[in-house]
This record gives C-alpha cells, sequence and structure tokens, in this order.
C-alpha cells in the first residue's frame, strides 16, 4: 500500500509541511506579516491633481504640476492589526533640492457624528538627493484600519514603492 506520492511531488509536501513547522515555530503570527505594494495603487488626494501625476511602471512621479501635490498610499491590513502601532517604509526619489519629497502617515478614530481622534507622524524628507532613498516616518496607532500615508510630492520627484507593517 502506497500514499500515492511518489518522487518530486513527496520532495515538494516535505519541504512545504517542514517549512511550515519551522514558521509556526519561530513565533511569528499576523502582526509580523509585511505587506508591500506599487505606489501606483495611491490616488491624489486633490481630484483636481489627477492630472499632476504620471504612472510608470507603479512609481508615481509629479510630472506636470508646480509645488508640491499630495500623493495618498492607503495601509489595509487584516482585522489582527487593528488596536497596534503600524509603520510605514516608502521608497522614493527626489533628484534635487527643489524637487523634494516629503511623507507622514497618520490614522483616525471617529467617535460620534463630530469627534475625531487623528494620530500622525512626524514628516521625513530625503536625506540625499539624485539617488532612491526610503524614508521611515515614526509609527502610528491604528485604532480602526484606517491608516494613509500621505506623500508632498514636487514637480519631478516621484513616488516609487511601500511597504509596511
Amino acid at each position: 500500500m502506497t500514499n500515492g506520492l511518489t518522487g518530486k511531488r513527496a520532495s515538494v509536501c516535505g519541504a512545504t509541511v517542514l517549512l511550515l513547522v519551522l514558521w509556526a515555530s519561530t513565533g511569528y503570527g499576523y502582526d509580523s506579516v509585511q505587506y508591500s505594494a506599487p505606489a501606483a495603487l495611491g490616488k491624489t488626494v486633490n481630484a483636481g491633481t489627477t492630472n499632476c501625476f504620471y504612472e510608470d511602471y507603479g512609481r508615481e512621479e509629479n510630472y506636470y504640476c508646480s509645488g508640491a501635490q499630495y500623493w495618498s498610499l492607503p495601509l489595509t491590513f487584516d482585522q489582527s492589526a487593528i488596536g497596534g502601532y503600524v509603520g510605514a517604509t516608502i521608497q522614493v526619489f527626489a533628484p534635487n533640492t527643489s524637487a523634494t519629497v516629503g511623507c507622514y502617515q497618520y490614522s483616525v478614530q471617529f467617535s460620534g457624528a463630530e469627534n475625531a481622534t487623528v494620530y500622525a507622524s512626524n514628516t521625513v524628507y530625503p536625506a540625499q538627493f539624485g539617488t532612491t532613498q526610503w524614508l521611515t516616518p515614526s509609527t502610528v496607532y491604528d485604532p480602526a484600519n484606517v491608516v494613509q500615508v500621505i506623500c508632498m510630492v514636487s514637480l519631478g520627484a516621484t513616488v516609487n514603492y511601500y511597504y509596511y507593517q
């Protein structure tokens, strides 16, 4: 009597079970899951500035408008993240001091029709220009799964990619 698994299929199944056992034994759970997405999943904060941005292979560039234009990136989680602190890291490109990017994150807790508490991080900017940089604002409390990253993108600067946990 055989179990029906032979050769490569048995090796793949055995390796999969081993990896699952090792993962479970490390103690990592939902709170350590890392999510990632291209900046193209975001949107402009002001609908009137939609034409300012140019999407190129997932990155968003302020290609047409002078001044800082606001780009919003949603951070979506499974329900286990609610009530904890979350943080994002954003990959940006700022060619020079007049074409830069600054990003921060915030969350909102609503209590009733007219009351809301906003939790906001610091705004961070690239330390160098002319090279891709990773920006990491401070973490924010996530009371209700409504965290957003906002990047102020000057003409010629880009938001490329972001990940969060």
